[in-house]
């Protein structure tokens, strides 16, 4: 019974299939053999690929130089930085080895043929830097003083050598004169505009003639505290004027009792403090928003005074404009009192650099329109601006925080 099964199946193995079709089957098993071993050969040269990156992977070894290339994937200019703030935490370090600083310093300084052309550079950029404050320009005026009058004359008669834009090499220059009041006493360092004025502006040239003429009464007993100041700007119809420097005098050290010409060489501006403001800041993290306060505003005030003031407040977040508000008109006085609040939004205080400038303004009527500045304060976490009491904000979270800050112009 066996036997006859097993014949049973030997003939059903056998059943009769041509030649051809057996080469079929023989072909396609050779090469599906062939195709394993390559997939098989391809994934052992990933593992032995991968196994090498991660035992190499801490280690940053130098490549080909001259391709500027590294076995890790960096650029001679990544690791000359990279030695270069290495070099730069050794200087930091005294209590380190002296041998591994100068071992790092050896490694990294050039040639002496090098350190003497950067030390011909340094000279050139020097000598550059004092070429352009040299070539800053000049201005000449003339000043006279009518003791009988008490009536000041300033005639803005020209410049020359002024600096030109970088892209036309001209300029559109004109002169903005400030009369400024120092304080009677050393206590307050707030000085006060007494007169502001402006001459023509010439176009296309860096050696303007103006011609212009200004007169003003001044009582003699504030002749020794007035300071002149004359600003030369180059005129932008679009943006804000390019300063180009400054000339400035003290009255009670001249004798102008009659026309005197003066020939003086601009000088960088300097900002004067004609004022103060009280400011509180407040950072509510869950609205994500700041609370600035307008508490007070301090100026030199004259008595005869009636005019009023408002103040601006601008946001800006990566030097872009946030928002803008502005806060009731006041009287004007020695100390005004606001006691206002102005919300902005601020979804990420921590790592954008914010600033908030408030301007004081001054007008002529109840519409605020003819306004004229005062002065300007920054505080925020930017460089131009106050950081501390940013930081005393950010510190102390819902809790407003009060400072003084200097009204410059």
């Amino acid at each position: 019974m066996a036997n006859g099964e097993f014949w049973i199946v030997y003939q059903f193995l056998h059943w009769p299939i041509s030649n051809e079709l057996k080469f079929g089957f023989l072909a396609a098993a050779i090469l599906l053999f062939i195709v394993t071993a390559v997939i098989l050969g391809w994934q052992i040269y990933l593992y032995c690929k991968l196994k090498m990156d991660l035992q190499f992977s801490g280690h940053t070894k130098l490549g080909n130089a001259d391709n500027g290339d590294y076995k890790d994937g960096s650029t001679v200019k990544e690791k000359q930085s990279l030695s270069y703030s290495t070099a730069v935490k050794l200087e930091k370090e005294p209590e380190k080895k002296g041998e591994e600083s100068e071992m790092v310093r050896g490694a990294l300084s050039p040639s002496p043929s090098s350190s003497e052309n950067e030390s011909f550079e340094i000279l050139e950029v020097d000598t550059k830097a004092e070429q352009e404050e040299s070539s800053i320009g000049q201005l000449r005026f003339s000043l006279l003083y009518d003791k009988a009058c008490t009536e000041l004359v300033l005639t803005i008669i020209e410049a020359t050598d002024l600096p030109g834009r970088d892209f036309s090499q001209s300029a559109d220059p004109f002169v903005r004169v400030r009369l400024l009041l120092e304080p009677p006493s050393q206590q307050s360092n707030i000085r006060y505009i007494l007169h502001e004025w402006q001459t023509k502006v010439v176009r296309n040239t860096k050696n303007p003639v103006f011609g212009d003429r200004f007169s003003c009464s001044i009582k003699k007993n504030q002749l020794k505290r007035i300071i002149i100041k004359l600003e030369v700007k180059d005129f932008d119809k679009y943006s804000r004027h390019r300063a180009l420097g400054e000339v400035r005098l003290l009255l009670g050290d001249l004798d102008i009792s009659e026309t005197v010409e003066f020939s003086e060489r601009l000088k960088k501006i300097q900002k004067d403090i004609v004022g103060e403001v009280l400011l509180s800041l407040k950072y509510l993290p869950t609205a994500q928003k700041i609370e600035v306060g307008l508490l007070k505003v301090k100026t030199a005030c004259p008595r005869n005074n009636d005019k009023d003031i408002y103040a601006s407040i601008t946001l800006y977040c990566n030097h872009k404009r946030q928002k803008h508000q502005k806060s009731s008109l006041k009287a004007k006085s020695d100390v005004t009192i606001y006691n206002e609040t102005f919300l902005y939004h601020l979804s990420d205080p921590y790592f954008q650099q914010c600033e908030v400038t408030v301007s004081i303004y001054e007008t002529y009527n109840k519409k605020g329109s003819g306004r004229h500045l005062i002065g300007k304060a920054c505080l925020g976490n930017r460089e131009a601006g106050d950081g501390t009491h940013w930081n005393l904000m950010m510190s102390c979270v819902r809790q407003p925080i009060a400072k003084w800050h200097p009204l410059l112009i």
